[in-house]
């Protein structure tokens, strides 16, 4: 009789095998799945300057969105993506942080549009150094990554063509220095994201200020943290908050 039992087992055993080997392959997470089941294909990455994320060719459904990671050669070593930025600026390596500061205008000295990169040698570029671009009168543009939290004092001093300056994406800037952008004649207008909780002394003295977006509301405006002097002789200027507006002379009309 046993021996009639050992076929019967092996039968067994390898329909529980099969079963557990079925049960593995179906292991598809739940992202890369659709909403009536399929698993979603896609040959190649989607990205922007933040992100890679696949597109389903069967449903259309975005899938598997992730941040990029970035090697030394700034490229993202899951979907190749590489950033376009000014090449020839000089760095320093906070070792604590492991952040780098954007340090000077470098070999890039006749430039008109300065990219600055997210990442340099797959580390975060976090801020941008005291006088690293003072008096560079080339310069027409400036892209500040999201990632940047600090300008430094002096940064962009009398760039006096200087009248585009744009803070990227979901921006953590949080510190303008002293004189930041002083004598920036150019200067009509600028971004600042709603982290902001300082702005230097003189920091954008002496430019053509007419408008200032801020991303927070009037009140944080208000409580903003200003030295003196940071907006003398500038335009007339209105700041847009998300609430409402505030003039130069310290009017404000809500929304």
């Amino acid at each position: 009789m046993k021996y009639k039992l050992i076929p019967l087992l092996l039968t067994l055993s390898v329909a529980l095998c099969l079963s557990l080997s079925l049960a593995a392959c179906d292991e598809t997470p739940a992202e890369e799945k659709g909403a009536d089941g399929h698993t979603h294909i896609a040959e190649t990455f989607n990205v922007n300057e933040e992100q890679h994320w696949k597109t389903c060719t069967v449903c259309g459904e975005k899938f598997s969105a992730e941040n990029h990671s970035y090697l030394a050669d700034n490229a993202c070593e899951t979907c190749g993506y590489s950033s376009v930025y000014t090449k020839g600026l000089t760095y320093l390596l906070d070792k604590v942080t492991g952040t780098y500061t954007v340090q000077s205008i470098g070999d890039a000295r006749d430039v008109s549009e300065l990219i600055i990169p997210a990442y340099y040698e797959g580390k975060a570029v976090a801020s941008i150094g005291s006088e690293g671009f003072d008096g560079r009168t080339s310069l027409e543009s400036v892209v500040i990554p999201a990632g940047v939290t600090s300008i430094g004092s002096r940064a962009f001093y009398g760039c006096a063509n200087l009248s585009s300056v744009t803070v990227k994406g979901a921006s953590k800037l949080a510190s303008i220095g002293n004189y930041a952008f002083s004598h920036c004649g150019s200067l009509r207008k600028i971004s600042l994201p709603a982290g902001v909780t300082s702005i230097g002394e003189n920091a954008f003295e002496y430019t053509s200020l007419t408008e200032i977006g801020f991303g927070g509301t009037v009140a944080k405006w208000q409580a903003l943290q200003k030295g003196d002097g940071w907006d003398n002789e500038t335009g007339n200027y209105t700041v847009t908050c998300s609430d409402g507006k505030v003039a130069k002379d310290g009017t404000v009309t809500m929304n």
